[in-house]
């Protein structure tokens, strides 16, 4: 689909476009019926001129050129809740500061806005279905979700204990992410952990984990929380 051009998407009839099915098998979720009314909304409001190349242009830019900067700046303006002010929500900015890989970064700002597609997502937009397994893959007994697989589940609360003893931290289950990050990242800088690290335990803890589940459930591994564990360290190290 990245390689076709708009000329095989439809066809015009008595010089008006119309839009053919893009190829997209038929909605078997109501997730995706909805997505693909949405991209078919989208696409209704577009102008298809003939004789001419496809080009790319991004509404949100005056000039129609993307960037990174702008990108982020709808997606922050459209999942982020308005109302009042969260006390945690420079979270989101102070993410993007952390010395770490941008994979992990964009990782921990998917965590805060709930957006890492674990099986429980994955069911709401319809590529999983009721016959999927949603077993939390770490102890089976809890379907998986953000919450339960990266906070609650209580082979990850081995992981979470152990990283809280190695720095001193008196360990609190704390739901949201974002007060999570928070949490974390005073205690470090009042415990003197080094200068720039003190934002990386969180993040190296949440990819780690995450690490594992994908090791799981694509490679046929097994929960092993010592690996975890180092794996959060060499992470905070390097």
């Amino acid at each position: 689909m990245q390689d076709a051009s708009i000329g095989v998407m439809g066809g015009w009839k008595d010089g008006c476009w119309l839009w053919g099915d893009l190829g997209i098998p038929a909605p078997t979720g109501s997730g995706s019926a909805a997505g693909c009314l949405e991209l078919f909304q989208l696409l209704s409001a577009a102008t298809v001129t003939a004789n001419q190349l496809d080009s790319t242009s991004w509404q949100h830019e005056d000039d129609r050129v993307f960037s990174f900067s702008s990108c982020y700046n709808v997606l922050y303006r459209k999942y982020i809740p308005f109302g009042l002010n969260n006390c945690y929500d420079s979270a989101f900015v102070a993410i993007w500061k952390v010395e770490v890989p941008l994979k992990v970064k964009v990782f921990g700002w998917r965590s805060f806005l709930n957006k890492v597609p674990t099986k429980d997502l994955l069911l709401n937009r319809g590529i999983l279905n009721s016959s999927s397994s949603l077993e939390c893959v770490f102890y089976d007994d809890f379907d998986e979700s953000l919450h339960h697989s990266f906070l609650l589940c209580r082979n990850v609360a081995i992981v979470w204990k152990e990283m809280s003893e190695w720095i001193g931290l008196c360990y609190i289950s704390i739901l949201d992410f974002k007060e999570n990050f928070w949490y974390w990242s005073t205690f470090c800088r009042a415990k003197k952990v080094k200068r720039g690290k003190e934002e990386i335990v969180l993040l190296a803890i949440l990819w780690s984990i995450w690490l594992r589940r994908n090791d799981i459930v694509f490679n046929n591994s097994s929960w092993n929380s010592r690996d975890v564990v180092w794996s959060c360290k060499a992470l905070i190290w390097r």
